[in-house]
């Protein structure tokens, strides 16, 4: 911070960061490639002011077909940080010198992550009956709904039409 202070004029940083604990922790996130980081800090008297874009590709499993599909993600990070505890709360204080971005960038990205991913809004799923990816074809299992009250009869008689 004091660095930044001293330069007296705006820092800009661009770097890639791994983020492998998002892929851990989410269970719809197949893979991700590391992130672009285009951002700018600037200094004042106790306060830092980080700002700028983060983007990334994440490899997501599709909820409905469980097939992988690849989806851009680019979101604003926007964080104030100080070394005055009395101005923010303690997530953004800071006790020494060096800001760590690594995991305010991990959660601006998590924030963004969908949370129930579709590859696309035509994904007809899998089939209920035998798990066939319908999207591929039609599977010709029977999956007409049943009256729950008449679910009861279809035990009355064999498959092959006897009592």
């Amino acid at each position: 911070m004091t660095d930044l202070r001293q330069a007296g004029r705006p820092v800009k940083l661009h770097e890639d960061v791994d983020l492998p604990r998002i892929v851990e922790e989410n269970p719809q996130v197949a893979g991700m490639d590391p992130v672009h980081c285009e951002l700018e800090a600037e200094a004042a008297q106790h306060t830092s002011h980080v700002h700028g874009r983060l983007t990334t590709r994440v490899t997501y499993d599709c909820s409905r077909c469980l097939e992988p599909f690849v989806r851009g993600l680019t979101t604003r990070f926007d964080e104030l940080f100080t070394d005055n505890p009395d101005e923010v709360d303690e997530d953004h204080h800071l006790s020494g010198d060096t800001i760590e971005l690594d995991p305010y960038i991990e959660q601006a990205i998590n924030l963004e992550l969908d949370v129930y991913p579709v590859c696309s809004d035509a994904c007809k799923g899998l089939c209920p009956v035998c798990g066939a990816n319908l999207n591929l074809g039609e599977c010709g299992c029977d999956r007409r709904p049943v009256d729950p009250r008449l679910d009861v009869l279809k035990d009355l008689f064999s498959d092959d039409g006897s009592k």
